[in-house]
């Protein structure tokens, strides 16, 4: 089976003709060596109940999700420095940092 998470734009085309053909999930997975949680999350996150399996479309909801889960940033420049302070000149660790 692929470790890899997302799945590719090569892999949502066959699952789109497998889906419109009426194909069960478990076999769509295993031709495509995925699990089949994988395929029922796809299907359930990017396709819309009732309407066809469109691979381009659930690529771009697949791309606008990853885009907005990378936005966690700190910003805050006082912390920032008070951070690499304590890793510079006292050598802590970062989990002395946050306190555990």
């Amino acid at each position: 089976m692929t470790q890899n998470k997302q799945l590719t734009i090569e892999e949502r085309y066959p699952i789109q003709v497998y889906r419109s053909q009426g194909v069960s999930l478990r076999r769509i997975a295993k031709s495509l060596n995925r699990a089949v949680s994988t395929m029922s999350r796809e299907c359930s996150r990017n396709v819309k109940k009732g309407k066809p399996d469109k691979a381009a479309l659930a690529q771009s909801r697949s791309d606008q999700r990853r885009r907005k889960a990378h936005k966690h940033r700190i910003t805050d420049q006082w912390l920032i420095e008070s951070v690499e302070h304590c890793l510079k000149e006292h050598q802590w660790s970062p989990e002395q940092i946050v306190g555990y």
